[in-house]
């Protein structure tokens, strides 16, 4: 097993030379690694401290505390927000600051943050699974709530979303419901 080995390494170099940011990030991944995520932490923070412009640092202090549960969001936002500070396009920070408004129940924030990071980079599972989830939740309530008019707006503005076979079928009895009996039969 090379990661004691690792861990062994790191902490020796630091031991001697406790200025090196590198070694307190390889022991902070080391420790994380191992699920030791306090010490992780402990190594994290003196990382940020050790190497001040180190992104990867901030952001997995930010994905640890939000995934220590509620009591830990702010600390876990306030390094998200540094890490945006220093890379607002980077797509996992992106992505994460979605799912930190999702938990705060702050749905449209999530959405538009989910947005730009499927914008840098398409492929993002999460990002393009709520995106996709929040779109159809909102098509049905407008649907249900009979807002016709506003079903075919929403799904005229986004076509990548609007293909898929349920929407095409609301769109179609969106259309039917409107009097627009010739586009309902071009979806129906």
């Amino acid at each position: 097993e090379r990661l004691p080995t690792a861990g062994f390494i790191y902490n020796m170099v630091l031991k001697e030379d406790p200025s090196r940011g590198k070694s307190a990030w390889g022991l902070a991944r080391f420790y994380q690694s191992q699920n030791d995520l306090q010490r992780s932490l402990k190594y994290l923070e003196l990382t940020t401290k050790l190497w001040p412009r180190h992104i990867p640092s901030r952001f997995l202090l930010a994905k640890i505390y939000l995934s220590m549960g509620p009591e830990y969001l702010s600390e876990g936002f306030n390094w998200l927000k540094e890490s945006y500070r220093f890379n607002k396009s980077n797509p996992e920070v992106l992505e994460e600051i979605g799912s930190f408004f999702e938990k705060k129940n702050k749905i449209p924030q999530a959405v538009k943050y989910w947005q730009k990071a499927l914008t840098i980079k398409p492929d993002l599972v999460l990002a393009g699974e709520k995106v996709k989830e929040y779109f159809t939740q909102t098509i049905q309530e407008l649907f249900d709530s009979e807002k016709y008019e506003e079903v075919i707006v929403k799904l005229s503005e986004n076509k990548t979303l609007s293909e898929t076979v349920e929407m095409v079928l609301i769109r179609g009895q969106s259309y039917r419901n409107v009097g627009q009996y010739e586009k309902a039969i071009a979806d129906l």
